[in-house]
């Protein structure tokens, strides 16, 4: 009897301890397979101004663009400044903000007379931004094209067209003018030109036909632009090399440069939607995949090394090894993204309704 009592008791003891470890494991383990998607209160971003349209980010600073504030965020996504009247001051659905390291590209109505630019880092660079002249100092009969992103160098390039802008043949010159941007600290921004090339004749650019609009990239000192369905790689001062792929964004991730393209055709040659990739600053180009889906991206990010594209209300990342897409769980997004960015170790998402924000860890695995 005494014996059974106490093989009983055993097993009672025994079931109490596993039961315990498993409620104990249990828990940490669904609380490390997902994580939701948090948001930005009202004490940072402004509940009357949380239409973000771009971000950038250094090592310690997150810079948020609304059409009418800059935002300046601390390590902990505190704000540390909300710089109002700095910004395009509208949202048409296709402004584009060129936000590097330390200064930011904005156009402050659709068909303007300067680029403006602004400081990123008010505590350390100039207290006020500066414009720059889109007419050129000899001809101002020009047609305003587009600016290209912002380098590491605080380089960016300018491409426009000077002519009648009456679409007749080679009525016009189209030019590709390269800027570098500094400023002297608590004075002001000075923005020098660096050269003025003359690139070649064509038609007008109206209706962004021929001139790929928005197609203007800077990447280790070299430019890139598209024309009619191609796209052509100018090192200064007179190597231009074409390429033959319809360019529309372009990304550099380690040493690879990645450059998407759209379907076109020109002359005999034909160019497929999808993915081009180079290894030797744009010289040779190899094509990685022949996917659509890049066509509809409205740009290209990365996030922890990863080629990543987005639009509206999905993002999605390329998989190398698989060739295929991978997406994104953006179910708690209830807003338009306009914008994706990786500042430490977190993912941000700026929307037309606010900020989302998740760890890069749970960004892929949930």
């Amino acid at each position: 009897m005494k014996t059974t009592l106490l093989f009983t008791l055993i097993l009672v003891i025994f079931s109490c301890r596993k039961d315990t470890r498993l409620a104990d494991i249990k828990p940490s383990l669904i609380a490390d397979t997902t994580e939701d998607w948090k948001t930005l209160d009202d004490e940072t971003i402004f509940l009357t101004d949380r239409n973000i349209l771009s971000s950038n980010a250094t090592s310690n600073k997150l810079f948020l663009q609304s059409p009418n504030t800059f935002y300046t965020l601390d390590s902990n996504l505190k704000r540390i400044n909300s710089n109002g009247s700095e910004g395009p001051g509208y949202d048409d659905g296709f402004n584009r903000i060129g936000t590097g390291n330390n200064f930011s590209l904005y156009l402050k109505k659709i068909y303007p007379n300067y680029l403006y630019m602004r400081p990123n880092n008010k505590d350390v660079y100039a207290n006020s931004g500066a414009g720059v002249s889109l007419k050129d100092s000899t001809n101002t009969n020009y047609s305003y094209s587009y600016f290209s992103n912002l380098d590491e160098n605080d380089n960016f390039c300018l491409g426009y067209y000077i002519g009648n802008n009456n679409g007749i043949g080679d009525s016009n010159f189209f030019y590709i003018k390269k800027f570098h941007a500094s400023a002297v600290p608590y004075n002001y921004i000075k923005c020098e030109a660096v050269f003025n090339k003359f690139i070649k004749k064509g038609p007008s650019s109206t209706g962004n036909t021929e001139f790929n609009n928005g197609n203007l990239s800077i990447i280790n000192d070299v430019i890139y632009y598209g024309y009619y369905g191609l796209a052509f790689r100018f090192e200064y001062p007179d190597k231009i090399d074409t390429l033959k792929f319809n360019l529309r964004k372009m990304i550099k991730i380690n040493n690879t440069i990645y450059a998407t393209c759209d379907w076109a055709s020109y002359n005999t040659i034909q160019s497929e939607s999808g993915l081009f990739s180079s290894n030797d600053n744009g010289m040779n180009w190899q094509r990685v995949t022949n996917n659509g889906m890049f066509t509809l991206a409205k740009d290209l990010v990365s996030i922890d090394n990863k080629l990543l594209i987005y639009r509206y209300d999905w993002i999605n990342y390329f998989d190398f090894a698989s060739n295929s897409f991978k997406q994104i769980n953006t179910k708690q997004i209830h807003a338009q993204i306009k914008t994706v960015t990786q500042f430490k170790d977190k993912v941000i998402v700026g929307t037309d309704a606010g900020v989302y924000y998740k760890s890069v860890k749970h960004f892929f695995a949930d």
